[in-house]
């Protein structure tokens, strides 16, 4: 093996430290230098924070730092690294006259610190990241060369980084759905309306010397996962490594992956994979949906999936953690109206199958409390002990329940997606969840009388109002204008075209994406000339981001317009863009 590779940086404007890169506030990143200063953007486009410097009250490394102007959006730093692995990082902050209540993430928004630093004083934290590529559906292999650090919450600072190459450390690889996977954020942030998979948490309770890497994602079921998910997996998977599986809220829907059918058949494949490398699976039970009946239990929806999981896992001697059980002895306890505080709400929708940054942190806690309690050889001496307990709810008084709320839970046998508005043309379409999950998620408008109108084609309002509820953006269809995310078309009545839709795709993936999208190259398109000069770059990086390709390889077709169905394949692909 060659030099491990080894990289120190010192924020501020003073002399660095001896061995360290020099950071400026206005050190941005690019490939050539190799890292730098990303940014989260506004709905306009414009940067939401800016990063100054200001001298510590100490000396050396605490003698000065790089401070981000905003409580609310993270100072992002991104380091370049030869090659996938682990890597150990060490964050120094603190040394200032302000109190410090920060959060420290990683990669694809990964916690891996929340802490208090007073007035004064100096904290260093380690913790062990793992870059990986990344897989999407129906996208090519996303190539990840980069460790990102973000550091977010009151007075947001970093004196220095030490980056370090760690290539014995073993690594928790993670497969799921949208329940387990990284979920993306936007700023101003507000953890009750961000959407957080525990896999994202984990990290935030195990030591330095393991790292997580997550690959699960929004809808994938045990097969889907069995794709271009897990070859990334499968190639680096190793001895003394972790294969952790959450699945079940997805298989259910399919008729072919019955609980005791498909469903164990596919599980008990990446069990045998992974005992075949030397790795270790543990399976996990699947989150419960907050669907509570009159009684104050919570509906069994997915009881059969736990079954067969806790059957697998005694069968096979390995690890079960039973997330099933865990949160609904947790939520029955909190009752309805409480236990909202642990799943994503914006004040007007809401959501009963995915949680926000508050439940996936507590449910993060559950697996690691279950690691303990199995006494699961190779990852229990990682576990930070002292940080993992979850309060207990207090009882609540039978007789002062809340009768729950039955708005937005019809119909019930749209498992998963209880909350979504009843569309009653999209049934036995080939994209009907993908319809759902974007009506779920609020970002698809209706067309009266209960339905969607698949076949109808997409105005440039109902575009516009698409896009803009894409990026996280909580609005009405009739304020949606004001975001600027229409650009220089005019979005009307009429359909929207190709072109003008690539203006909307690549505003919305702006705004929500610490880099802005790439323009790229369009010459195998014949028809390039018909593209509208003024749209033309934007097309060009809807086409780079693979978001809106061409209708062939030689033709983009920028004149055409979409039905309402087609359009909804698109908007999927974007949401699911990391």
């Amino acid at each position: 093996m060659g030099t491990l590779f080894k990289k120190f940086f010192d924020f501020g404007e003073s002399s660095p430290a001896d061995g360290y890169i020099k950071v400026f506030p206005g050190d941005v990143y690019s490939d050539a230098k190799g890292y730098g200063f990303t940014f989260d953007k506004d709905s306009g486009g414009k940067s939401m924070t800016s990063i100054s410097s200001d001298k510590g009250i100490y000396s050396g490394i605490f003698s000065d730092f790089c401070m981000g102007s905003a409580n609310d959006v993270p100072i992002n730093f991104e380091i370049k690294v030869p090659h996938s692995g682990t890597y150990d990082v060490k964050i120094y902050i603190g040394g200032s006259l302000r109190e410090c209540d920060i959060s420290v993430l990683s990669q694809w928004r990964r916690f891996m610190l929340k802490r208090k630093i007073a007035a004064g004083e100096c904290a260093e934290y380690e913790f062990t990241v793992n870059v990986c590529d990344v897989h999407r559906k129906d996208e090519e292999r996303f190539i990840d060369r980069s460790i990102r650090i973000s550091v977010l919450g009151q007075n947001p600072l970093i004196n220095a980084i030490e980056i370090v190459e760690n290539p014995s450390a073993p690594t928790v690889y993670i497969g799921g759905d949208s329940t387990v996977t990284d979920q993306t954020a936007t700023y101003p942030y507000n953890p009750q309306s961000t959407y957080c998979g525990w896999g994202q948490m984990l990290g935030k309770y195990l030591k330095k010397g393991i790292a997580v890497s997550n690959h699960a994602q929004s809808g994938l079921t045990t097969e889907e996962f069995m794709g271009i998910h897990w070859a990334v997996v499968k190639e680096r998977i190793k001895k003394g490594d972790f294969l952790f599986l959450q699945f079940g809220h997805n298989d259910q829907k399919i008729k072919e992956l019955d609980a005791f059918g498909g469903y164990t058949k596919n599980l008990k494949y990446y069990i045998d994979y992974a005992k075949s490398v030397g790795a270790k699976p543990v399976l996990c039970t699947p989150i419960n949906r907050i669907i509570f009946e009159e009684d104050g239990s919570l509906r069994d929806l997915l009881g059969e999936y736990g079954m067969a999981v806790r059957s697998l896992a005694k069968a096979e001697n390995i690890p079960c953690i039973d997330l099933l059980g865990k949160t609904t002895d947790y939520f029955v306890k909190q009752g309805d109206e409480r236990a909202w505080k642990y799943f994503w709400g914006d004040g007007v929708s809401r959501d009963y199958t995915h949680t926000n940054d508050i439940g996936g942190d507590v449910i993060a806690r559950f697996v690691v409390q279950e690691i303990l309690r199995n006494n699961t050889e190779g990852i229990r001496e990682f576990v930070r002990e002292d940080i993992i307990s979850v309060e207990e709810p207090p009882s609540l008084d039978p007789s002062k329940r809340r009768k729950p709320s039955r708005e937005g839970l019809k119909p019930v046998e749209d498992i998963g997606l209880v909350n979504i508005p009843k569309f009653g043309d999209i049934n036995g379409l080939d994209n009907e969840n993908k319809i759902k999950e974007l009506a779920a998620r609020g970002i698809l408008d209706g067309s009266g009388d209960n339905s969607f109108a698949p076949d109808g084609l997409l105005s440039g309002k109902s575009a516009v109002y698409w896009a803009v509820r894409a990026a996280g953006i909580k609005c009405g269809f009739e304020d949606c204008g004001k975001y600027g995310f229409a650009g220089p078309i005019t979005a009307g009545d009429e359909p929207v075209t190709r072109a003008e839709l690539a203006v909307l795709l690549v505003n919305s993936y702006n705004h929500r994406a610490p880099d802005r999208a790439i323009v790229g190259n369009i010459d195998c398109y014949d028809d390039r000339g018909d593209i509208p000069p003024e749209l033309s770059d934007y097309v060009r990086a809807a086409n780079e981001l693979g978001v809106l390709k061409g209708e062939s390889k030689t033709k983009y077709s920028p004149k055409s317009t979409f039905t309402r169905k087609d359009a909804a394949d698109i908007f999927y692909k974007l949401i699911n863009i990391k």
